[in-house]
This record gives C-alpha cells, sequence and structure tokens, in this order.
C-alpha cells in the first residue's frame, strides 16, 4: 500500500473572518470541494488551535504527489480564483509540508 502524500499548511485567521475561513477550508469546504473534482484527492483535515481560535492547520491527503500536480494542471484557473477569493480572510499562510 503507498503512502499518501500530505500537504499541510499553517495559517494566521483574521478574527472577523474566522467563520469564512472555517466554511472555505472545512473538510466539506470549497478547497474540498475543488480537491474532489479531481482522481486522487482523499480528503481534508482543518485543525483549531486550542490556544490561539485564530490558528489553523489543514492537511489535505492526495493518493500521491502525480495526483495533486496533475489536480494543480488540470485546475490551475479555478485554484487561482479561489486563492485570491481566500486570501483576505488570512494574515498568514505557511506551507510546512
Amino acid at each position: 500500500m503507498a503512502t499518501p502524500f500530505l500537504v499541510i499548511w499553517s495559517f494566521q485567521v483574521s478574527p472577523q473572518h474566522r467563520e469564512r475561513f472555517m466554511n472555505a477550508y472545512s473538510p466539506r469546504g470549497d478547497w474540498a470541494q475543488l480537491f474532489s473534482r479531481s482522481e486522487g484527492y482523499q480528503g481534508t483535515r482543518l485543525l483549531q488551535d486550542t490556544g490561539d481560535s485564530d490558528r489553523f492547520i489543514t492537511i489535505d491527503q492526495w493518493q500521491s504527489e502525480t495526483h495533486l500536480k496533475q489536480f494543480k494542471t488540470a485546475f490551475d484557473a479555478e485554484y487561482q480564483q479561489l486563492d485570491k477569493t481566500c486570501e483576505g480572510f488570512t494574515l498568514s499562510e505557511t506551507r510546512l509540508l
């Protein structure tokens, strides 16, 4: 059995946009809906820091890095548009893995 490929992001969310962020980045949110249009996507987890309610971690799971690359090629325009929409929800974002 192959090891899944994970993409992990850390976000510091603007307090006034926390609910919108959570809706967009949840396991059934806008990002998951976009990712699910591509083969190899296996789900998203959204974790909220217990010590800082405006800090979140997302974990996107793909069958392989190749599947992620295929998604990015096929859905680049949609990805860029959603990224631009969600940009205002956060104060910072860092890819951890």
